[in-house]
């Protein structure tokens, strides 16, 4: 058993990828957007989230390449913050996978996506790189808040955001043989489960299909594309808004300050302070506004072929 541990962020990632096979260059693309520093008491952005990356090969000489994430938690649906972020980190993973697959026979990609089947991130995933959850069209269970785990809320609903994704090229059939939640709902000996989120395994078979006809699927969806235009879009005016704001405080503050310069005390270390903080704040609303117009360039560059 071989292992790659992907290192990044304050606190770590919590991504590893384990291998019965060599583990061949393993690497780690911190994804762009991932929420903010300052809300400790979410700490997703303290684990800098990415995708890591490394492929195996199999005896029979396929190539796969292996990847693993973790999204950015929703923490509330009627009004979440950080679907932005998981759209962006969507759009990056697939990058990524893109720049890698040509090398392999197939692709698998599993985490914790946070993001449930009908949700636009999963969308993305499966519309937009020709992944397809290893489930198959079987309704899934559970993998978080489920009602048979010792850690499952009842202010919240059992949720799909846990998954092992599959994509092949033209030369490889992919057949998924079993695929479940593995775990029993407490540790033997214990009264608690394993986790607040289910285990997925996955036992997939590759096989080659050089002389059999590949029909190819679309690889960008036109209805995903327009939705995710328009979504990014409103993200955009949105945090540009927030930017602007926190400039005119930026000045109104400035000026305070400089009012009270002379002034003996610790008003002046505050106000410093809060200037700190409120420039720390445009310096982030400017990178959230750069990573999402960059999305929206690539968006329309697809978008102009389909619309040809």
């Amino acid at each position: 058993m071989v292992s790659s541990t992907c290192f990044s962020g304050l606190i770590g990632t919590g991504l590893l990828l384990l291998s019965k096979y060599p583990l061949q260059d393993p690497s780690y693309k911190l994804f762009s957007m991932n929420g903010y520093l300052h809300q400790i008491w979410y700490g997703d952005s303290w684990c800098g989230s990415g995708i890591g990356t490394a492929w195996i090969e199999l005896p029979n000489g396929f190539k796969v390449l292996i990847c693993t994430s973790h999204f950015h938690a929703e923490y509330n649906r009627d009004d979440d913050q950080f679907l932005p972020d998981r759209i962006c980190q969507a759009l990056e993973g697939i990058k990524e996978i893109e720049s890698k697959e040509h090398l392999v026979d197939a692709v698998i990609y599993a985490g914790d996506f946070n993001t449930e089947p009908q949700d636009l991130p999963h969308q993305i995933l499966i519309k937009m790189s020709g992944l397809q959850d290893a489930r198959g069209n079987e309704t899934p269970k559970p993998s978080y808040n489920a009602e048979w785990n010792t850690y499952a809320s009842p202010k919240e609903r059992p949720v799909t955001i846990d998954y092992i994704m599959i994509g092949t090229n033209e030369d490889t059939k992919v057949i998924t043989t079993h695929c479940q939640n593995p775990l029993s709902s407490k540790i033997s000996g214990e009264s608690i489960s394993y986790s607040d989120h289910e285990g997925v395994w996955a036992q997939i078979k590759f096989q080659d299909q050089k002389d059999i006809a590949y029909d190819k699927p679309e690889a960008y969806d036109v209805d995903t594309l327009n939705r995710l235009n328009s979504q990014l879009r409103d993200v955009l005016r949105l945090e540009r808004s927030k930017m602007e704001w926190s400039m005119w405080i930026i000045f109104m503050v400035s000026a305070a300050f400089l009012s009270v310069w002379k002034w003996e005390g610790p008003w002046s270390i505050f106000i410093v302070l809060i200037l700190s903080y409120l420039f720390y704040l445009g310096g982030q609303f400017f990178k959230r506004i750069t990573a999402i117009s960059s999305q929206i360039d690539t968006i329309m560059a697809l978008m102009n072929p389909v619309k040809k």
